[in-house]
Parts: structure tokens; C-alpha cells; sequence
């Protein structure tokens, strides 16, 4: 029983990790274009994608 648990968690855990990278994703995409995409924001939220793509051990470049 308890590896089913286990497996509950891991799953819950995912998902929340997909929710983040999504919205990584969509704060990034707004912040390169009302602040450009050298401002440190934007780069903070590209760096920030690409940590919760990396913890769902999803490849990031440039289409992120």
C-alpha cells in the first residue's frame, strides 16, 4: 500500500510541476514583450522555465 502512496505523491508532485513550468512559460512570454528580452526580469523568468523544465527533465532552447 504504501508504494501506491508513494506513487500518488510522485504523480501530484508532477503535476504541480507542469502547472509552474506552464506558468513560467506564460509570465516569460509576457515579459519579453512588454519589457523586452534582455531586461533582468525577463531573463529571471526565462532562468526560472528553465529550472521547473529541468526538475520535469524537459529539454529547454530556444523554443522555450
Amino acid at each position: 500500500m504504501q508504494h501506491k502512496r508513494h506513487a500518488r505523491l510522485g504523480a501530484a508532485a508532477a503535476g504541480a510541476l507542469a502547472q509552474a513550468a506552464e506558468l513560467h512559460r506564460r509570465t516569460l512570454d509576457i515579459r519579453r514583450r512588454t519589457l523586452g528580452p534582455e531586461h533582468p526580469d525577463t531573463l529571471t523568468s526565462h532562468s526560472s522555465l528553465a529550472a521547473a523544465l529541468a526538475a520535469l527533465d524537459r529539454p529547454t532552447g530556444p523554443a522555450a
